[in-house]
């Protein structure tokens, strides 16, 4: 039988008991893997931190704090270089390009060719 070393947690197994943990990604044995498993459905299940709402807090409130969160995301702050144009950085891929305020051009990345969204100017 051949045996080999885990590398997680440094115990010889028997080369069978090897699995590719894609959290891991690499090589590691069934029980190393079973207790990351493990770890992961309790951490799942555990109760989830509240956030205490101020007095007088309603549904609409939660609607309004939702919306901001989602237009405040895809939301992208650029800096003013000069009148008419911006320094924009993709938050697809990081690039960072020159954006004419004034003409809206370019409309999407040069790297990536996606979409220049909405910005605040800084």
């Amino acid at each position: 039988m051949v045996k080999a070393k885990c590398r997680k947690c440094g115990m010889e197994h028997p080369v069978e008991d090897f699995v590719l943990d894609p959290v891991y990604k690499m090589m590691v044995c069934s029980k190393c893997s079973k207790e990351r498993k493990s770890k992961e459905l309790a951490a799942r299940q555990s109760p989830q931190v509240v956030e205490k709402k101020p007095a007088g807090w309603d549904p609409d409130d939660d609607l309004l704090s939702r919306a901001y969160a989602a237009k405040h995301k895809t939301t992208v702050d650029v800096e003013r270089v000069d009148n008419e144009d911006v320094k924009y950085k993709c938050p697809k891929c990081k690039y960072e390009f020159l954006v004419n305020i004034v003409t809206k051009k370019p409309s999407s990345c040069p790297y990536c060719s996606s979409p220049v969204v909405r910005f605040r100017v800084l």
